[in-house]
């Protein structure tokens, strides 16, 4: 048996493998502790891959998992069915994300959110400097990738339009943009949840929402409380996303909708290694949902946020950042340096809409191109779906939806952020 383990992690295997004799792609198992837990065949031939040197794409195989992330080490062996005898790169033992509790955990995150919500998130003017697009369509005073984040945005509001619904909980919500956005659209009642308390009362001061700080695990609302639930990009920073998942479902009448990235084992397994606060540590795709099936509700997971090279250029152009530029076209980047106005006038606002809503066509169905984003409908109640959306949802109606700039009082900052610290005697141990 020919083959070779390259990525190890609590969220899946990969490598490839192969039979000697028919030099047919293998079945793999995967053990933990010495306890089978899955398996997976290797593929024929990734054409996609063979583009990036791994082993020309054949006998390619990738297993997901999803082990406990602490607080013990786990032992993780890959091998081919019929074989004791483990494949190169294995066994590897997992050392825990983190040794202390969930709750500690949960802690430590939280006091790092509410520095980023408190006085971390202001600029040197004091303006609020937002998790998402508040200020509109180059209102600036957010965090980069804004492409991402409206294609998000978009096509969470375009699967809210084909449900009914009067309530929605927005479980990891920040500053509330995506549930007051929610709110304006379909005229619903809305709550915006965080794990921390500083996000929530950004929420309440820039859109009025009701808010409530809570633990995403452990829901503090009783069964089907909401209309619907939504989650975007949340989950993939919990450490227990299944039990979040549940919870929410627990929560909902009608339907859960989460957003989630769509990352390679080895970017995930390399967050893992490093222990990154907040980070990506949780693997998705397309797949990862039916598992829910299980509790009684319809799936439906959809691609979005194009991976193509083409387009990806262009909507950073759009966007403006010549740093985020230059790994695709140092020449594209340099233009932008010297020319920003000029780009600024090509991509307009009608103009990037256009381009933005062409994900929709693009995502995985052009050569070469991928995706980097999942979002996943939990239907618990099928009379929820609509046969016509209630409305049209335009990705003008995101790029339009804004606020003025937002400016906190820096004493109830300085307060916050002094509370957020962790205590000395807590640091010194």
């Amino acid at each position: 048996m020919q083959g070779n383990v390259e990525v190890i992690s609590h969220i899946g295997v990969s490598g490839w493998a192969v039979r000697e004799a028919s030099s047919e792609p293998a079945v793999v198992e995967v053990l933990a502790n010495g306890q089978l837990v899955a398996s997976g065949r290797a593929n024929a031939f990734r054409a996609d891959l063979a583009r990036h040197g791994l082993r020309s794409g054949f006998a390619y195989f990738e297993v997901p998992l999803n082990l406990p992330l602490g607080p013990e080490p786990i032992e993780v062996s890959v091998r081919t069915s019929g074989s004791e005898a483990p494949l190169p790169g294995a066994p590897v033992t997992l050392p825990p994300l983190t040794t202390r509790s969930r709750a500690e955990y949960q802690a430590e995150t939280r006091r790092w959110l509410d520095q980023r919500f408190a006085a971390g998130g202001v600029g040197a003017d004091g303006i609020y400097v937002a998790h998402q697009p508040i200020y509109g369509f180059r209102g600036g005073h957010c965090e980069p990738n804004l492409f991402d984040r409206y294609v998000i945005t978009w096509n969470l509001m375009q699967a809210l339009a084909d449900l009914r619904f009067d309530s929605l909980l927005d479980v990891g919500g920040a500053e509330g943009y995506k549930a007051a956005l929610a709110r304006h659209l379909f005229g619903c009642n809305v709550m915006s949840c965080d794990l921390s308390g500083e996000a929530c009362r950004r929420a309440e001061e820039i859109y009025a929402l009701p808010t409530l700080a809570l633990d995403i695990h452990k829901l503090p609302f009783s069964d089907e409380s909401h209309d619907v639930v939504v989650a975007s990009e949340t989950i993939e920073h919990v450490i227990d996303y299944a039990q979040a998942v549940e919870e929410m479902m627990r929560v909902a009448r009608k339907a859960v909708v989460i957003t989630v990235p769509h990352e390679s084992f080895r970017q995930v397994a390399e967050t893992q290694r490093r222990g990154e606060l907040h980070g990506h540590i949780h693997y998705f795709d397309l797949n990862t949902f039916n598992a829910f099936t299980k509790c009684g509700v319809e799936a439906e997971s959809r691609p979005m946020i194009a991976d193509n090279r083409v387009y990806r250029l262009l909507t950073l152009l759009m966007e403006g950042n010549a740093e985020l530029a230059k790994p695709i076209s140092r020449r594209a980047a340099r233009w932008l340096e010297r020319a920003p106005w000029l780009w600024r006038a090509v991509f307009n606002r009608s103009v990037s809409a256009r381009l933005l809503e062409q994900d929709r066509r693009l995502v995985g169905k052009t050569p070469g191109s991928g995706y980097k984003g999942v979002l996943a409908i939990l239907l618990k109640d099928p009379d929820a779906r609509r046969s016509q959306p209630v409305r049209t949802v335009r990705m003008r109606d995101v790029l339009d939806f804004q606020v003025p700039y937002h400016r906190p009082d820096p004493v109830v900052l300085a307060a916050a952020t002094k509370a957020a610290m962790p205590d000395k005697a807590e640091t010194t141990g």
